[in-house]
């Protein structure tokens, strides 16, 4: 193979499939593109070895994704690998004949030593050169490799049918809404600067999705006085930082709310060296899922715009965090019921850019999620913040308020 020729693996592993993208340089590869997403194959695995059609329908529709990321590769080039999902599941030809259409290229399901070799030289590759021995241990979904080598040589290697995914089945699959069946949830979240023991109840949003983001650039480093000689991530990633606070300006409907906030950036040790790499980090919130599209399909056209503009490569990696915290129709109109009966109200509150864990629970059941006031927030008492004070007196409306909600839908409300 020639310098310059782009190579690409995918997995499909028990818990996350993944895209690498490397080019070859001088014998050695390198990394200008990394994707993965949860896609929790492994859990849609019953006693009898049957994969579910919606867990078969998570891994199309991902790889139908990482396909768009493949266009013009040529076939030997790709290898695309599945593991002990796929091992175990009777149907997987079901499953990977679709899997290959929509992939673009054939997908090998290795075995579990063939997976243990693959693990050992990508380790062993990335560790300092040594001849001393080595152990190690890779725990995956559904699998755990265990391999002893020296150097780039595995000696010994084996797989167990033990993973993180299929022993939180064995064990813990008995989750919250299983233990304890309910048709509806309420909650409630302290909220400084507003009233004491008022209570805001939302139409709908009530707190914001959000994601954590990484723009990636990858250049080729040199002496600061030989910028020529260099492509530059650092310049790539300044022009990305500034278009980046385009996209909620110029792509986003102003009623549907977004923030892209770009927090952290990576790269460069040497006042008088030009970096290799540099990272920018941050998050990307948004209430209504038109706007979390177009905060997504921006930051992807900005970072590979800006890595062609510069002459380097770009990788945008979106990891996924909360959904939006949305209140069901029924549910917020009895909580609006309740809450009125025990204090005051307030219907005309803006909903807040913070994400809440209480999503997880609403895209299982309908409800409502309402904020108790904590009082005003003087001095930067505020959430999130050092000097935040809980108003122990706001604890009976907050109990008067749950009790009225559980009354109400009790007697069908």
């Amino acid at each position: 193979m020639q310098n310059g020729q782009l190579l690409a693996a995918i997995d499909l592993g028990s818990n996350s499939f993944r895209l690498e993208i490397g080019i070859l340089e001088h014998g050695h590869i390198r990394r200008v593109e990394y994707l993965k997403e949860t896609v929790r194959q492994g859990n849609g695995l019953d006693a009898d070895r049957m994969l579910s059609k919606e867990a078969m329908e998570r891994g199309w529709e991902c790889l139908a994704r990482f396909s768009e990321r493949l266009s013009g590769f040529q076939a030997k080039f790709v290898r695309a690998v599945a593991t002990q999902t796929l091992r175990e599941a009777k149907n997987r030809d079901v499953f990977l004949t679709q899997a290959e259409k929509l992939l673009g290229y054939p997908i090998e399901v290795i075995s579990g030593r063939e997976e243990a070799r693959l693990i050992y030289s990508g380790v062993a590759n990335l560790l300092p050169q040594s001849e001393e021995k080595r152990l190690v241990v890779d725990i995956g979904g559904r699998s755990t490799e265990l391999i002893l080598g020296k150097g780039f040589k595995p000696q010994t290697m084996e797989s167990y049918r033990v993973g993180s995914v299929k022993w939180s089945m064995k064990y813990f699959a008995d989750g919250l809404f299983t233990r304890f069946p309910m048709d509806r949830i309420f909650g409630w979240h302290n909220w400084p600067g507003l009233a004491a023991g008022t209570i805001a109840i939302h139409d709908r949003a009530v707190m914001a999705a959000g994601a954590r983001i990484e723009l990636i650039f990858d250049g080729h480093a040199g002496h600061a006085a030989l910028p020529h000689l260099t492509r530059d991530p650092l310049l790539a990633a300044g022009q990305a930082i500034v278009a980046a606070q385009s996209i909620i300006a110029r792509n986003v409907d102003p009623l549907m709310g977004g923030v892209v906030s770009l927090t952290v950036i990576e790269g460069g040790e040497a006042q008088n060296q030009i970096p290799s790499r540099v990272t920018i980090k941050g998050t990307m919130r948004w209430l209504y899922d038109e706007a979390g599209d177009a905060i997504r399909e921006g930051l992807q056209r900005i970072t590979d715009g800006v890595a062609a503009t510069c002459g380097v490569q770009g990788t945008l990696i979106i990891s996924p965090g909360l959904g939006v915290t949305a209140n069901s129709p029924a549910e917020r109109d009895l909580a609006a019921a309740a809450a009125a009966a025990v204090t005051e109200t307030r219907r005309d509150m803006r909903p807040a850019m913070t994400g809440e864990d209480f999503a997880w629970f609403l895209k299982e059941v309908p409800g409502a999620f309402v904020w108790i006031g904590n009082g005003p927030a003087e001095e930067g008492r505020d959430l999130h913040n050092a000097r935040y004070d809980f108003n122990d007196a706001i604890l009976p409306t907050a109990s008067k308020f749950l009790t009225e909600v559980a009354k109400r839908a009790l007697a069908g409300g």
